[in-house]
């Protein structure tokens, strides 16, 4: 139990104090938040065009598109946008990234899709 917990504490190294994270995810705090708040909006929108609206589903879909921001912050860092802002451009990547990650689970889930 005490290795899982050092495990874990060094993955989310600097977490509580407003640090940025360090390990897999390279990302401030402002930005991991604003990442959650976009996968939670990009989720209902999800799960109301698939009509897939029950809570595994919802945990499915979130942790797909919070993965795809994640991994296009990791690997699109050194795109450069024409914004002014880093945080701006964090959060155009982020959005690729989820784009295509709904894409990808619009298509996994078929195409019986509506809007309700």
């Amino acid at each position: 139990m005490g290795n899982l917990i050092s495990s874990a504490s060094s993955f989310f190294d600097g977490g509580a104090t407003n640090q940025a994270f360090s390990g897999i995810m390279d990302i401030p705090t402002s930005l991991l938040i604003l990442i959650i708040a976009l996968s939670l909006f990009g989720t209902n929108v999800i799960s109301n065009i698939t009509a897939r609206n029950n809570f595994l589903e919802y945990g499915v879909i979130f942790s797909g598109l919070f993965v795809g921001a994640v991994i296009a912050n990791k690997y699109l860092a050194d795109t450069e946008f024409p914004v002014t802002s880093e945080l701006a451009q964090s959060i155009i990547t982020a959005n690729i990234g989820m784009t295509c990650a709904g894409l990808l689970i619009m298509g996994i889930y078929g195409t019986r899709a509506h809007l309700s």
